[in-house]
């Protein structure tokens, strides 16, 4: 019996790391054309939701164009490297929503665990921002704006060494999360401040 158990154990083990892959984004890099920033959202909600438990997920080291709405849930034990930068449109009449007018946050994790954000030097993740502030801006969106990255409902998750540049709205909201450290990463939002929100760097 004991001779079975360990077999299967084993069996499970090999399973396991044979799934366990290095997954590079195969997105169109230094094209900020509005069809290639849909493709490379479209790529990245179906990549990243896709992930197997010990996969690792690399943007590389360019520029990349997308629209928001990158929605993923239900994944762990993996680890998201972002090299480059994913760079969000500006273009506000486009930002995907949901039915009833709300707009979809820039990124959007729900129910992961055993999930590490890194980058080897401050990769970005950028808002592009400028055109929700401003008393214009606020005047017309309200609160009603992006953030660059939202979790919720999450476990023991690790966010380090990444810039967060011009979000729209809120830089970061994590909330229901238990096991949460993050490090080595910096905020940057070069506005003037016209909506009654501050922005801290993250040391």
């Amino acid at each position: 019996m004991a001779k079975c158990i360990n077999f299967f154990a084993t069996f499970l083990l090999t399973i396991s790391l044979t799934h366990a892959a290095v997954i590079k984004f195969t997105g169109k890099a230094n094209d900020f054309s509005l069809s290639t920033g849909f493709v490379n959202a479209a790529l990245l909600n179906v990549t990243l939701n896709s992930l197997k438990s010990g996969d690792e997920f690399i943007i590389p080291a360019n520029k990349y164009f997308t629209v928001g709405g990158i929605i993923v849930k239900n994944i762990s034990n993996v680890i998201l490297h972002i090299e480059g930068s994913l760079i969000f449109t500006n273009n506000t009449s486009i930002w995907p929503k949901t039915s009833d007018g709300k707009v979809l946050e820039c990124l959007y994790f729900e129910n992961i665990s055993n999930v590490t954000f890194t980058s080897s030097f401050f990769g970005t993740l950028d808002g592009q921002g400028e055109v929700w502030w401003g008393l214009l801006g606020y005047a017309e969106y309200l609160e009603n704006r992006p953030r660059i990255l939202t979790i919720a409902g999450s476990r023991n998750l690790l966010i380090e060494n990444l810039y967060f540049k011009n979000s729209p709205y809120w830089t970061v909201w994590i909330h229901e999360v238990d096991g949460l450290e993050i490090r080595d990463c910096e905020i940057s939002a070069r506005r003037n401040d016209f909506d009654g929100h501050d922005d801290y760097n993250l040391v």
